[in-house]
């Protein structure tokens, strides 16, 4: 579990089951922590979703590495996998405990390292049942929020999911696109 004295992950139930709710044109899918094996399907995630992305190619294909996740970072981050039926992964999220002064008004909160969802799977709620993942994970944590940095074309994905965003303190040092999700009535700053 992460708190404020450790840097490992918050371990959670190995995996969620779909609510029974879910409509007729809904994907059933549910969320478990990912291992060691689901890094290559993951990783091939990642490079389908950020050929998505509104940038350069040249900026995509450099960028890649950088996002991609390798067995050591399970040892330092939390990576929930959401799954659909014919068990793929469909969706990824990763978190880590974020640098107090990156947070809201001092707060302590879990960085949401990356949320990833197969282009194709966009608005089937997979990345609302991701981020619903994280907020268990901060909140039986012990943390006051979420500390999101979004590319531009994912902003409205966070505003419309109750994220806030932070204002530019340092232009040199703050990310362009910070936001911060809310538990138990920490403020944004």
């Amino acid at each position: 579990m992460i708190n404020s004295t450790t840097s490992q992950p918050p371990r959670s139930p190995a995996a969620t089951q779909p609510p029974a709710s879910a409509g007729p044109g809904s994907h059933r899918t549910w969320l478990r922590l990912a291992q060691p094996r689901d890094l290559d399907a993951i990783n091939a995630l990642i490079a389908r979703a950020i050929e998505c992305w509104d940038l350069a190619e040249r900026v995509k294909r450099v960028s890649l590495p950088v996002y991609a996740y390798d067995r050591a970072d399970l040892d330092f981050l939390q990576l929930f996998v959401a799954i659909d039926g014919r068990n793929r992964i469909i969706g990824v999220a990763a978190l880590e405990p974020a640098d107090r002064g990156d947070c809201a008004g001092g707060h302590q909160g879990l960085l949401l390292h990356g949320i990833y969802v197969e282009p194709g799977r966009h608005r089937d709620g997979v990345g609302t049942r991701l981020l619903e993942a994280v907020f268990r994970a901060a909140r039986g944590a012990g943390y006051d929020g979420v500390l999101a940095r979004a590319q531009p074309g994912a902003t409205a994905f966070f505003e419309a999911n109750g994220f806030e965003p932070l204002r530019i303190d340092d232009p040199l040092r703050d990310y362009s696109h910070r936001y911060w999700y809310r538990l138990d009535g920490a403020e944004a700053g």
